[in-house]
């Protein structure tokens, strides 16, 4: 089933992409779009057969494309650089922010009147007071499907702001920074793990990478 997270914010945003991303409940659930918290419980899980949405037939077709990066990646990263004030100016942070929202819409077949009248949202529509958060949390919708590269961004940036699964294993409850090395690691080549654990500080899914 859809996660609440994404959904919750497609809602929120009058975001033309919840109809390709998901599919609508049956009417005996209420019909619409609606998500079911992340990381709960097998038997919690149960009660959200046909209360969630599923994911949209787009993106099992047998002709759907994967991704190594999209147009609407690499312009969020040109929206960011421009906001940091590492490429042109920052004004430009709003034609990159716009430029990535477009593709990505228009990878997913969106029509362009709808993109046009989502641009145009108060919400929407690029504020330089609060670009940086608007430029990942686009960024972070536009990487569905592309969950290691959505991780990996909230890793460097923090942003969106997102909450620990329900279930959190972790104490206290956060966000796995990192996946821990598997059990062949250990096994086969324990003595460059140990190196690397003693140089990074611990292998725990709260230990810290580069780039975070």
């Amino acid at each position: 089933r859809m996660a609440a997270t994404l959904i919750d914010t497609l809602n929120r945003l009058n975001d033309p992409r919840v109809a390709i991303y998901a599919r609508p409940r049956p009417a005996s659930a209420g019909g619409g779009y609606a998500g079911m918290p992340h990381g709960i419980e097998a038997d919690d899980a149960a009660a959200y057969n046909t209360a969630a949405s599923r994911l949209g037939t787009q993106i099992f077709a047998a002709d759907q494309p994967s991704y190594l990066m999209t147009y609407a990646e690499f312009s969020f990263i040109k929206a960011e650089a421009a906001f940091r004030g590492w490429i042109g100016s920052p004004a430009d942070a709003a034609t990159y922010y716009n430029d990535g929202i477009r593709a990505s819409m228009e990878q997913w077949g969106v029509d362009a009147d709808d993109i046009d009248a989502y641009l145009a949202q108060p919400r929407v529509v690029y504020n330089p007071a609060t670009g940086l958060q608007q430029i990942m949390l686009q960024k972070w919708i536009a990487f569905f499907t592309q969950g290691y590269e959505a991780w990996s961004e909230w890793r460097r940036t923090g942003l969106p702001t997102l909450a620990p699964a329900a279930a959190s294993r972790i104490n206290p409850p956060q966000i796995p920074r990192r996946v821990v090395y598997p059990q062949t690691e250990q096994s086969f080549n324990n003595a460059h793990l140990q190196a690397a654990i003693t140089s990074q500080g611990g292998d725990e899914l709260t230990s810290r990478v580069w780039i975070d």
